[in-house]
């Protein structure tokens, strides 16, 4: 039990920052510019693997960031993201 306590403890400081994060680029970045960049094929997908590599968070918790650009990315730039932060 003090294990899993402890491991709850170590992954959730990075979920916390990474949704941090996340949110923080949501704000900053105005919605209609993110749009715009998650609106292309084959720039969308370079656009979330700059995003992968600028916040170069765990993989534990790059699903939840992933999950925020849903409404703005194609899914295959999801994935890219996905696959960049693991790579």
């Amino acid at each position: 039990m003090l294990i899993a306590g402890d491991e709850f403890f170590e992954m959730g400081r990075y979920l916390v920052i990474g949704s941090l994060l996340a949110a923080g680029l949501q704000i900053l970045v105005p919605q209609p510019v993110l749009t715009a960049l998650g609106r292309g094929p084959v720039f969308s997908v370079i656009v979330m693997a700059a995003i992968a590599v600028l916040l170069s968070v765990c993989s534990t918790v790059d699903a939840f960031i992933a999950l925020a650009f849903v409404g703005q990315f194609a899914t295959g730039a999801l994935l890219s993201f996905l696959f960049m932060v693991r790579w």
